[in-house]
């Protein structure tokens, strides 16, 4: 069963960039519970969503993202498929 879906908490901000101070500490939560449980982390955070705690990491935070522009042969791949 799918849960229904609820506008976030008043006292939640859907528009507000990130703080250093908040990476840091959803960095930590992460590290010490795994990328899971985003919903805690959220409660955490206390001003933040369980879908932005989940965004903000794999989209920015990760370690294992790779940032860098694509290589020469990167583009040749695409441009070939």
């Amino acid at each position: 069963m799918v849960p229904a879906v609820t506008n976030p908490p008043s006292n939640i901000s859907c528009k507000r960039a990130w703080t250093n101070e908040q990476d840091e500490k959803l960095t930590i939560m992460i590290i010490e519970m795994g990328p899971h449980q985003w919903e805690h982390m959220a409660q955490e955070m206390g001003n933040r969503t369980g879908k932005q705690c989940r965004e903000r990491w794999h989209n920015q935070l990760n370690p294992l993202l790779r940032k860098a522009p694509w290589t020469v042969e990167e583009d040749w791949i695409l441009f070939i498929l």
